[in-house]
């Protein structure tokens, strides 16, 4: 559950986290004003060409190294999940092993994003399998 807090005048807003059971502050981000969000949809286009030209070999071991760490802190993240959200702590498991299948995909069609193609998007959802296609053992492969 997320808020706004309301600050004295002249300062920015904060972004609060909220536990949506109890209501307490799980922490707290400032709220960017125009000049922030310019200055970071630049640095995205910048890292989004990186990325295409990085080449394949570096952008799945990336991904598979991403993915590792998802895989380690699986139970660490889903309990974030239920505290943030109210989802039941399994079904919040659930929703990092989808991730950590994403990016199992993602690692294996790291080709599709590539300087030559001038693309910058790895996969999309027409071509990704469906989940229940996948072997779950495959995900933590």
């Amino acid at each position: 559950m997320t808020a706004v807090a309301p600050r004295p005048t002249g300062l920015s807003a904060d972004f609060d986290s909220l536990d949506p059971a109890t209501g307490e502050v799980l922490a707290s981000f400032p709220v960017d004003g125009a000049e922030q969000v310019t200055a970071a949809v630049q640095r995205a286009r910048t890292a989004a060409r990186w990325w295409a030209e990085v080449g394949e070999p570096a952008r799945r071991s990336r991904l598979r190294a991403w993915r590792a760490i998802l895989v380690q802190r699986t139970d660490e993240l889903a309990r974030l999940i239920h505290r943030e959200n109210g989802k039941p702590f399994d079904d919040a498991v659930v929703e990092v092993t989808i991730v950590i299948a994403h990016l199992a995909w993602a690692a294996s069609h790291a080709a599709r994003s590539s300087a030559s193609t001038g693309s910058t998007r790895a996969c999309s959802r027409r071509t990704m399998p469906p989940l229940w296609s996948t072997c779950p053992s495959a995900w933590w492969a």
